[in-house]
């Protein structure tokens, strides 16, 4: 067994597989309006089973790279169009100085160790980025997640929350240009109050025991999580 095969193991419900792809969907919209054209360099940390990658690159954006630990997710992302994909672990990144224009972590900053590993991430995307090339944090928000964040996956360390995130990038030299918060693929008051009916609704399922409890991985599903755009401008 490899580091995050309990979740490269595991088998979405058709429902919960749909959820997933229209979350996904509009990530990349939304991200995509800070990206200058479609020949933007992009990295994605931590990419899983490469379902935003698999969007971007039908979208027209085929100078996607990639970099994820998991074997068994890693043997997976050659198959959908990634130009170059690495099997490190962040920090620190494996790559040149000034070669990406934009740099994705969807769901991987609460995985990192502690605040020190956090900040040398950050000073570490600063450094691959192009000037005006921008980093995505986008994780769940601890404030709303609360037990939550740290029962539904063991390996979550560092605490995420919005003001914590924007710290993070304005210290290590980012300017921040774009920030939401999102509950599955909604967002604003229809988000907001989706998510907390939600929330209601599988009280019971928090803090499940079990991985495949389809409440529970509802509840995780429309908890608040966060997306922060920092862009770097020298």
């Amino acid at each position: 067994m490899a580091f995050f095969d309990h979740f490269a193991r595991g088998t979405p419900t058709y429902v919960g597989a749909w959820l997933e792809r229209l979350t996904k969907q509009r990530e990349q919209i939304y991200i995509s309006r800070f990206l200058r054209s479609r020949d933007a360099e992009i990295l994605e940390i931590g990419p899983g089973q490469g379902l935003l990658a698999q969007i971007f690159i039908d979208s027209g954006f085929s100078r996607f790279d990639a970099s994820e630990p998991n074997p068994l997710m890693n043997a997976q992302l050659a198959d959908i169009g990634i130009r170059q994909v690495s099997n490190y672990i962040v920090p620190p990144i494996q790559a040149p100085d000034c070669s990406y224009d934009a740099l994705i972590l969807a769901d991987v900053l609460e995985h990192l160790t502690d605040a020190e590993s956090a900040q040398e991430f950050a000073k570490e995307a600063a450094r691959v980025l192009r000037p005006g090339g921008i980093v995505v944090i986008i994780s769940p928000d601890h404030l709303d997640w609360r037990e939550d964040f740290f029962n539904c996956d063991f390996t979550h360390n560092y605490v995420t929350t919005m003001r914590r995130a924007r710290q993070l990038l304005y210290d290590c030299g980012f300017r921040i240009a774009g920030r939401r918060y999102t509950y599955g693929p909604l967002s604003g008051i229809v988000g907001f109050l989706a998510g907390r009916c939600v929330k209601m609704l599988t009280f019971l399922a928090s803090g499940a025991r079990s991985d495949d409890d389809k409440s529970y991985k509802l509840r995780l599903t429309f908890l608040r999580r966060l997306t922060i755009i920092g862009i770097k401008e020298s």
